[in-house]
């Protein structure tokens, strides 16, 4: 298993407290812990380790969740830009130019 780093673990336990409060459900909790971790079994372990029960727990040999699809209440990013930001290609004319 891969060593999480720092901010790998501070998203979990995050997530955790999120899933906790009742402002996460247990789909996503486990979904967005096993993204991070890379593995349905590394992220079983990884809710073992924040406190969750072995209920909550999915089974290390449980398939990867698929991502949510847009249109659910998932953050997502848009397809346009970004209000009020600037272009690009501006920026990059405007770094060759000096």
């Amino acid at each position: 298993m891969t060593k999480l780093g720092k901010f790998e673990k501070y998203l979990i336990e995050e997530f955790f407290d999120d899933y906790r409060a009742g402002a996460m459900s247990q789909r996503t909790f486990t979904r967005r812990v096993a993204f991070i971790t890379g593995s349905m079994a590394a992220a079983s372990a990884a809710m073992l380790l924040v406190g969750c029960t072995p209920e909550e727990v999915p089974r290390s040999t449980d398939p990867m969740p698929t991502p949510s699809p847009s249109g659910t209440g998932a953050v997502t990013a848009s397809a346009g830009p970004v209000p009020g930001a600037k272009s690009p290609s501006l920026f990059l004319r405007a770094l060759r130019a000096s």
